[in-house]
């Protein structure tokens, strides 16, 4: 993972305008495939960015900002697959999102 890009998210300040919130959101996007639920969780901060909603900074996008640097600074565990152990398939979807991983056991 890019060290300059970790801590610049690690520290950004709370947005107070929207082309802050929307810098910060491009450069967390960038680790959106490392981020279990990534799209339920920067909902409320995407929320924001709607034509039709006024700026308001909530305590729900307060928790979601903390979560989303949270997220990014536990680095994920990358790397290559072991072709000896089966893979297996996790799917996930609702109405707003879809979520798969392939996973592979230590043991058979």
């Amino acid at each position: 993972m890019n060290e300059e890009k970790i801590r610049a998210i690690k520290e950004w300040r709370a947005s107070t305008k929207l082309t802050e919130l929307r810098l910060f959101l491009g450069l967390v996007n960038y680790y959106r495939w490392f981020i279990a639920s990534y799209s339920r969780r920067v909902g409320p901060l995407t929320d924001l960015l709607r034509k039709d909603r006024p700026w308001r900074w909530s305590i729900e996008c307060q928790r979601a900002f903390d979560d989303l640097k949270a997220a990014v600074m536990e680095e994920p565990v990358l790397r290559l697959p072991d072709h000896s152990l089966y893979f297996e398939v996790y799917t996930d979807a609702s109405d707003y999102a879809i979520g798969v991983y392939l996973y592979k056991r230590a043991t058979l």
